[in-house]
């Protein structure tokens, strides 16, 4: 459920259904049931909305900002050498 999140909080204007199970799929998460998106939905309630082009956005702004301190925590071991590589 992270991923599905992470990735809605990092697109500007939200993504479809069809768009984030690409995404998830490609990153190996083959198993998505419709189960799934009934319990993200349910769990999230009305931190996400759904835009008129049917795209799925986070509506939350907490919600947003937990989601980049985790991500930011995730790869906080990473970013010195993103940081280092860039600087030569």
């Amino acid at each position: 459920m992270f991923d599905s999140l992470a990735l809605l909080s990092c697109s500007r204007y939200g993504l479809t259904r069809s768009e984030l199970v690409e995404i998830l799929e490609w990153c190996g998460h083959t198993d998505i049931s419709t189960y799934d998106w009934t319990v993200l939905a349910q769990t999230a309630g009305a931190a996400l909305s759904q835009n008129s082009d049917g795209s799925i956005c986070i509506a939350s702004h907490s919600l947003r900002e937990v989601i980049t301190e985790q991500l930011e925590s995730r790869f906080d071991d990473h970013l010195p050498l993103v940081a280092h590589s860039m600087e030569s």
